[in-house]
């Protein structure tokens, strides 16, 4: 189990940082995966002593999905909930303003195997892991991808006008790693942009050069590694300056 210490978010990656400074950064897949936020449970004090590290887009963020499942199950057994029917806990859970309240009320209902008019409090052990896990299903959990990152990568800086220079000039090299007349050889690449940057390159055409970088440039795998950047960017930035709040904190204590 990955020793996670704290964590920051930003659109749909989370840099999880570790004891030792390395960080995993979770990109993609549902929130309730990037957070290890099973129930999807709002960043506060309830989430913060139930341990929460961190906070994603107004969600929690736990240290793993276990932290975050025992969190939601104290949750729905503390005085907010336990005292509310089935019914009425979903509605305050998943209010219409945001869900589909009736269609998720009838879906926990079915699968607790209990009348909606039943208090949460006296839902048995059986009963209330199932009301759990069917929110968990509800909320959605998808996963998505973890890079690692060691911790003396971590403050390497990051610019976004590099990525997109750094995808353009990766495709437009002119210094092949294999020989000339091996690439000649096999000149068809089965992509058009990169047979045109091929020929471009054995003409030594630099219009033709510039053309292929640019339109390759903006593929969908490109801009997809730009905005993961700027993701990973945005998130290290909140990252740092709340660690500059926390340590402003301290000393003003």
């Amino acid at each position: 189990m990955p020793d996670y210490i704290s964590a920051t978010g930003s659109g749909t990656t989370v840099i999880y940082t570790k004891q030792n400074g390395d960080q995993d950064i979770y990109s993609g897949g549902s929130k309730a995966w990037r957070n290890n936020n099973p129930g999807n449970l709002r960043a506060g004090e309830f989430s913060n002593t139930h341990g929460a590290i961190g906070a994603a887009n107004g969600m929690a963020i736990f240290p793993d999905r276990e932290t975050g499942e025992n969190a939601l199950r104290s949750l729905l057994s503390g005085p907010t909930y336990s005292n509310l029917s089935v019914g009425a806990a979903i509605a305050r859970y998943a209010p219409p303003s945001e869900n589909s309240t009736a269609q998720y009320q009838n879906f926990i209902a079915q699968q607790v195997d209990a009348p909606a008019g039943t208090l949460v409090g006296n839902l048995t052990s059986e009963q209330m892991n199932a009301m759990i896990q069917t929110i968990e299903r509800q909320e959605g959990w998808a996963s998505g991808t973890i890079t690692q990152m060691p911790a003396q990568q971590k403050h390497s800086s990051i610019d976004n006008n590099d990525l997109e220079k750094s995808a353009s000039d990766f495709f437009s090299t002119r210094e092949s790693r294999a020989q000339k007349n091996t690439i000649q050889s096999e000149f068809s690449t089965g992509d058009p942009d990169l047979d045109r940057l091929a020929a471009g390159l054995f003409s030594n055409d630099e219009a033709a050069i510039s053309r292929a970088s640019a339109q390759i440039a903006q593929s969908p795998q490109v801009q997809a590694m730009v905005q993961q950047g700027r993701d990973i960017l945005a998130a290290q930035q909140m990252e740092e300056q709340q660690t500059i709040q926390q340590r402003g904190s301290s000393l003003s204590r």
